[in-house]
Protein backbone atom coordinates (compact mmCIF):
# COMPACT_ATOMS: atom_id res chain seq x y z
CA UNK A 1 0.00 0.00 0.00
CA UNK A 2 1.19 3.62 -0.23
CA UNK A 3 1.76 6.24 1.94
CA UNK A 4 -1.31 7.88 2.35
CA UNK A 5 -1.06 11.64 1.12
CA UNK A 6 -4.44 13.25 1.90
CA UNK A 7 -7.69 11.49 1.45
CA UNK A 8 -8.13 8.21 0.51
CA UNK A 9 -8.89 7.43 -3.24
CA UNK A 10 -10.81 4.53 -4.47
CA UNK A 11 -11.35 3.59 -8.14
CA UNK A 12 -14.65 1.51 -8.74
CA UNK A 13 -14.02 -0.07 -12.03
CA UNK A 14 -16.93 -2.03 -14.24
CA UNK A 15 -18.22 -2.82 -17.40
CA UNK A 16 -20.86 -0.17 -18.54
CA UNK A 17 -24.21 -2.08 -18.02
CA UNK A 18 -23.38 -2.82 -14.67
CA UNK A 19 -22.93 1.24 -13.80
CA UNK A 20 -25.94 1.25 -12.07
CA UNK A 21 -24.25 -1.43 -9.36
CA UNK A 22 -21.31 0.31 -9.30
CA UNK A 23 -23.43 3.72 -8.26
CA UNK A 24 -25.17 1.90 -5.84
CA UNK A 25 -21.99 0.57 -4.56
CA UNK A 26 -20.49 4.17 -4.43
CA UNK A 27 -23.63 5.37 -2.69
CA UNK A 28 -23.54 3.39 0.16
CA UNK A 29 -19.73 3.66 0.23
CA UNK A 30 -19.72 7.36 0.47
CA UNK A 31 -22.30 7.79 3.17
CA UNK A 32 -20.05 4.95 5.63
CA UNK A 33 -16.99 7.04 4.48
CA UNK A 34 -18.19 10.27 4.22
CA UNK A 35 -14.84 12.47 4.55
CA UNK A 36 -12.12 10.19 4.43
CA UNK A 37 -12.84 7.92 0.62
CA UNK A 38 -12.98 9.63 -2.48
CA UNK A 39 -14.77 7.70 -5.39
CA UNK A 40 -14.41 7.58 -9.07
CA UNK A 41 -16.21 5.31 -11.50
CA UNK A 42 -14.51 5.24 -14.58
CA UNK A 43 -17.68 4.84 -16.84
CA UNK A 44 -19.91 7.35 -14.94
CA UNK A 45 -17.21 10.57 -13.62
CA UNK A 46 -15.41 11.74 -17.20
CA UNK A 47 -16.81 14.38 -18.76
CA UNK A 48 -18.00 14.26 -22.84
CA UNK A 49 -15.02 16.75 -23.64
CA UNK A 50 -12.24 15.16 -22.03
CA UNK A 51 -10.13 12.29 -22.73
CA UNK A 52 -10.87 9.42 -21.53
CA UNK A 53 -8.01 6.85 -21.37
CA UNK A 54 -6.05 9.90 -20.29
CA UNK A 55 -8.69 10.49 -17.58
CA UNK A 56 -8.70 6.60 -16.74
CA UNK A 57 -4.95 6.84 -16.39
CA UNK A 58 -4.63 9.59 -14.00
CA UNK A 59 -7.50 8.11 -11.68
CA UNK A 60 -5.49 5.00 -11.38
CA UNK A 61 -2.07 6.64 -10.93
CA UNK A 62 -4.02 8.14 -7.97
CA UNK A 63 -6.03 5.80 -6.48
CA UNK A 64 -5.08 3.83 -3.44
CA UNK A 65 -8.29 1.23 -3.88
CA UNK A 66 -9.18 -0.52 -7.07
CA UNK A 67 -12.52 -2.27 -6.37
CA UNK A 68 -13.42 -4.27 -9.68
CA UNK A 69 -17.07 -5.51 -10.23
CA UNK A 70 -17.44 -9.29 -11.63
CA UNK A 71 -20.04 -11.23 -12.64
CA UNK A 72 -20.57 -14.45 -14.82
CA UNK A 73 -20.91 -11.95 -18.23
CA UNK A 74 -18.07 -9.46 -17.30
CA UNK A 75 -14.97 -11.28 -15.42
CA UNK A 76 -13.30 -11.77 -19.12
CA UNK A 77 -13.60 -8.45 -20.22
CA UNK A 78 -10.35 -6.89 -21.61
CA UNK A 79 -11.08 -3.30 -20.48
CA UNK A 80 -11.73 -4.75 -16.24
CA UNK A 81 -8.10 -7.24 -17.03
CA UNK A 82 -6.00 -3.94 -17.59
CA UNK A 83 -7.27 -1.81 -15.14
CA UNK A 84 -6.70 -4.20 -12.62
CA UNK A 85 -2.99 -4.93 -14.21
CA UNK A 86 -2.53 -1.71 -14.12
CA UNK A 87 -3.73 -0.29 -10.59
CA UNK A 88 -1.32 -3.72 -9.71
CA UNK A 89 1.08 -2.13 -11.44
CA UNK A 90 0.75 1.40 -9.55
CA UNK A 91 1.06 -0.18 -6.30
CA UNK A 92 -3.00 0.04 -5.64
CA UNK A 93 -4.53 -2.41 -3.37
CA UNK A 94 -6.61 -4.93 -5.77
CA UNK A 95 -10.26 -5.91 -4.48
CA UNK A 96 -12.10 -7.91 -7.09
CA UNK A 97 -15.96 -8.11 -5.78
CA UNK A 98 -17.79 -10.83 -7.29
CA UNK A 99 -21.89 -11.07 -7.48
CA UNK A 100 -24.33 -13.16 -9.16
CA UNK A 101 -22.97 -16.00 -8.79
CA UNK A 102 -19.73 -15.81 -10.32
CA UNK A 103 -16.92 -18.21 -8.53
CA UNK A 104 -13.72 -17.30 -7.19
CA UNK A 105 -12.20 -19.98 -9.44
CA UNK A 106 -13.85 -18.39 -12.83
CA UNK A 107 -11.65 -15.20 -11.79
CA UNK A 108 -8.33 -14.93 -14.36
CA UNK A 109 -5.46 -13.34 -14.01
CA UNK A 110 -3.92 -11.07 -12.76
CA UNK A 111 -7.36 -10.97 -10.58
CA UNK A 112 -6.39 -14.73 -9.37
CA UNK A 113 -3.39 -12.86 -7.23
CA UNK A 114 -5.37 -11.38 -4.66
CA UNK A 115 -8.41 -12.51 -2.50
CA UNK A 116 -11.88 -11.88 -4.09
CA UNK A 117 -14.59 -10.83 -1.85
CA UNK A 118 -18.45 -12.48 -2.94
CA UNK A 119 -20.95 -8.83 -2.31
CA UNK A 120 -23.98 -11.29 -1.66
CA UNK A 121 -22.07 -13.00 1.71
CA UNK A 122 -22.40 -11.16 4.47
CA UNK A 123 -19.30 -11.63 6.14
CA UNK A 124 -17.24 -11.25 3.39
CA UNK A 125 -18.64 -7.99 2.77
CA UNK A 126 -18.25 -6.73 6.28
CA UNK A 127 -14.62 -7.94 6.26
CA UNK A 128 -14.31 -6.11 3.24
CA UNK A 129 -15.63 -2.97 4.60
CA UNK A 130 -13.40 -3.30 7.64
CA UNK A 131 -10.08 -4.01 4.72
CA UNK A 132 -11.04 -0.30 3.52
CA UNK A 133 -11.38 1.27 7.04
CA UNK A 134 -8.98 4.51 7.24
CA UNK A 135 -8.23 7.08 10.03
CA UNK A 136 -11.62 7.74 11.10
CA UNK A 137 -13.16 4.34 11.30
CA UNK A 138 -16.96 4.26 11.04
CA UNK A 139 -18.96 3.00 14.23
CA UNK A 140 -19.57 -0.63 14.17
CA UNK A 141 -23.54 -0.75 13.99
CA UNK A 142 -23.11 1.82 10.78
CA UNK A 143 -20.60 -0.57 9.54
CA UNK A 144 -22.90 -3.45 9.98
CA UNK A 145 -25.99 -1.94 8.31
CA UNK A 146 -23.95 -0.85 5.35
CA UNK A 147 -22.67 -4.54 4.80
CA UNK A 148 -26.75 -5.89 5.03
CA UNK A 149 -27.81 -3.01 2.75
CA UNK A 150 -25.10 -3.90 -0.22
CA UNK A 151 -25.38 -7.78 0.19
CA UNK A 152 -29.62 -7.24 0.09
CA UNK A 153 -28.40 -5.28 -3.08
CA UNK A 154 -26.60 -7.57 -5.13
CA UNK A 155 -28.29 -10.00 -3.83
CA UNK A 156 -31.09 -9.09 -6.23
CA UNK A 157 -28.79 -7.69 -8.66
CA UNK A 158 -29.04 -8.67 -12.26
CA UNK A 159 -25.83 -9.46 -15.02
CA UNK A 160 -26.78 -8.09 -17.78
CA UNK A 161 -24.79 -9.20 -21.08
CA UNK A 162 -21.95 -7.37 -22.41
CA UNK A 163 -22.02 -6.60 -25.97
CA UNK A 164 -18.59 -5.94 -28.00
CA UNK A 165 -18.24 -2.46 -29.13
CA UNK A 166 -19.33 -1.01 -32.55
CA UNK A 167 -16.50 0.20 -33.83
CA UNK A 168 -17.65 3.21 -36.73
CA UNK A 169 -16.51 2.18 -40.12
CA UNK A 170 -13.52 4.48 -41.70
CA UNK A 171 -12.86 4.24 -45.45
CA UNK A 172 -8.64 3.48 -45.82
CA UNK A 173 -8.68 6.91 -47.11
CA UNK A 174 -10.24 8.67 -43.55
CA UNK A 175 -8.17 6.16 -41.22
CA UNK A 176 -4.83 7.60 -43.44
CA UNK A 177 -5.94 11.33 -42.79
CA UNK A 178 -5.62 10.17 -39.22
CA UNK A 179 -1.52 9.53 -39.74
CA UNK A 180 -1.32 13.11 -39.31
CA UNK A 181 -3.56 13.37 -35.52
CA UNK A 182 -1.44 10.51 -34.19
CA UNK A 183 0.26 11.07 -31.37
CA UNK A 184 4.20 10.01 -31.15
CA UNK A 185 3.34 6.99 -29.10
CA UNK A 186 0.64 6.38 -31.44
CA UNK A 187 2.75 6.96 -34.39
CA UNK A 188 5.55 4.51 -33.26
CA UNK A 189 3.47 1.62 -32.41
CA UNK A 190 1.43 1.53 -35.88
CA UNK A 191 4.99 1.78 -37.87
CA UNK A 192 6.01 -0.83 -35.80
CA UNK A 193 3.45 -2.87 -36.25
CA UNK A 194 3.20 -1.63 -40.38
CA UNK A 195 7.16 -3.57 -40.59
CA UNK A 196 5.71 -6.78 -39.14
CA UNK A 197 3.87 -8.36 -41.78
CA UNK A 198 0.62 -9.62 -42.49
CA UNK A 199 0.67 -11.69 -39.59
CA UNK A 200 0.85 -9.03 -37.05
CA UNK A 201 1.89 -9.54 -33.30
CA UNK A 202 0.93 -10.79 -30.15
CA UNK A 203 0.72 -7.33 -27.34
CA UNK A 204 3.11 -8.98 -25.45
CA UNK A 205 5.48 -8.93 -28.66
CA UNK A 206 4.31 -5.20 -29.40
CA UNK A 207 5.95 -4.23 -25.86
CA UNK A 208 9.09 -6.56 -26.20
CA UNK A 209 9.96 -5.28 -29.81
CA UNK A 210 8.37 -1.84 -29.89
CA UNK A 211 11.44 0.65 -28.16
CA UNK A 212 9.06 2.73 -26.49
CA UNK A 213 10.29 2.57 -22.67
CA UNK A 214 7.55 2.03 -20.19
CA UNK A 215 7.64 1.97 -15.92
CA UNK A 216 7.34 -0.98 -13.73
CA UNK A 217 8.35 0.29 -10.63
CA UNK A 218 6.50 2.94 -8.35
CA UNK A 219 9.31 4.46 -8.10
CA UNK A 220 9.28 5.78 -11.86
CA UNK A 221 6.32 7.16 -11.55
CA UNK A 222 5.51 10.96 -11.41
CA UNK A 223 2.11 11.24 -9.51
CA UNK A 224 1.47 14.88 -10.08
CA UNK A 225 2.78 15.11 -13.48
CA UNK A 226 0.05 15.07 -15.99
CA UNK A 227 0.03 12.47 -18.08
CA UNK A 228 1.37 13.46 -21.69
CA UNK A 229 2.92 10.61 -23.65
CA UNK A 230 5.08 12.31 -25.51
CA UNK A 231 7.46 12.95 -22.32
CA UNK A 232 6.24 9.74 -19.70
CA UNK A 233 7.38 6.48 -20.06
CA UNK A 234 3.76 4.04 -20.27
CA UNK A 235 2.86 1.25 -18.37
CA UNK A 236 1.86 -2.03 -20.70
CA UNK A 237 -2.37 -1.03 -19.96
CA UNK A 238 -1.19 2.22 -22.11
CA UNK A 239 -0.34 0.05 -24.97
CA UNK A 240 -3.29 -1.23 -24.88
CA UNK A 241 -5.41 1.95 -24.95
CA UNK A 242 -3.46 3.48 -27.80
CA UNK A 243 -3.97 0.33 -29.87
CA UNK A 244 -7.28 0.56 -28.99
CA UNK A 245 -7.42 4.55 -30.49
CA UNK A 246 -5.73 2.81 -33.66
CA UNK A 247 -8.27 0.46 -34.04
CA UNK A 248 -11.08 2.67 -33.64
CA UNK A 249 -9.49 5.54 -35.96
CA UNK A 250 -9.88 2.11 -38.60
CA UNK A 251 -6.24 1.75 -39.14
CA UNK A 252 -5.91 -1.72 -37.16
CA UNK A 253 -7.63 -4.94 -36.48
CA UNK A 254 -7.35 -7.01 -33.26
CA UNK A 255 -8.53 -10.36 -33.01
CA UNK A 256 -8.30 -13.00 -29.64
CA UNK A 257 -5.31 -14.94 -29.61
CA UNK A 258 -6.06 -16.98 -26.26
CA UNK A 259 -7.98 -15.84 -23.29
CA UNK A 260 -5.12 -13.50 -22.32
CA UNK A 261 -2.99 -12.56 -25.51
CA UNK A 262 -4.64 -10.25 -28.39
CA UNK A 263 -3.39 -10.08 -31.73
CA UNK A 264 -2.81 -6.74 -33.36
CA UNK A 265 -2.48 -6.10 -37.28
CA UNK A 266 -2.83 -3.38 -39.89
CA UNK A 267 -6.52 -3.70 -41.65
CA UNK A 268 -5.30 -5.30 -44.79
CA UNK A 269 -7.16 -2.13 -47.24
CA UNK A 270 -4.24 0.00 -45.31
CA UNK A 271 -1.69 -1.96 -45.61
CA UNK A 272 -2.37 -2.19 -49.10
CA UNK A 273 -2.73 2.05 -49.64
CA UNK A 274 0.66 2.01 -47.56
CA UNK A 275 2.45 -0.21 -50.00
CA UNK A 276 5.26 1.23 -52.16
CA UNK A 277 4.75 5.01 -50.92
CA UNK A 278 5.14 5.11 -46.97
CA UNK A 279 8.53 5.73 -47.55
CA UNK A 280 7.45 8.46 -49.38
CA UNK A 281 5.33 10.09 -47.53
CA UNK A 282 6.40 9.56 -44.12
CA UNK A 283 10.22 9.76 -44.09
CA UNK A 284 11.76 9.21 -40.70
CA UNK A 285 8.51 8.24 -39.05
CA UNK A 286 9.72 4.73 -38.46
CA UNK A 287 10.72 3.47 -34.73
Amino acid sequence: MRQQRGPHSCFVSCAKPHQSHAIELKKRLQKLFPETIQFFIGVQSIEASERWHDRILEELRKADTLLVLLSPNTVNRPWLIFEAAAAMALRAQLIPLRFCGLSAESIPAPLTTVQSVDLTDIDQTEGVLRQMTTALPPKAAALASTARAIVEYFVRASDAPVPEPELVAHSAEESLRSLATLSLTQRQIFFFLLESGDEGLLESEIRAGCHIPYFREQTLIPRTTPVSLRTLPITPSEYYFRLRDLEHLGLLSMSKEDRYENRWRLRPEIARELKGWRDTHFPGKRP
